[in-house]
């Protein structure tokens, strides 16, 4: 495979991994539960359907406890 040809294929597969990632996202948006960390989650599930080994070897990112526990505060005091 040439060097023009290959570059070709992976702008294609490189194309069809961003418009698949953003559908997953736009699916994942319209849940009212949608959390910016949720959503890391839905990339890392595309990313590993389409083998990015570094989507299998890092972790996600994670909030403090404290980050936690003030966004439960603030989801409650909101529904009062």
């Amino acid at each position: 495979m040439g060097e023009a040809t290959l570059a070709v294929a992976s702008t294609e597969l490189l194309e069809r991994f961003y418009r698949d990632l953003l559908y997953e996202l736009g699916e994942f948006a319209h849940r009212r539960t949608a959390t910016a960390v949720g959503a890391a989650v839905v990339a890392k599930r595309v990313a590993v359907a389409y083998g990015i080994e570094a989507a299998n070897r890092l972790p996600l990112p994670r909030l403090f406890r404290a980050e936690r526990e003030e966004a439960t505060d603030e989801t409650w005091r909101l529904s009062q």
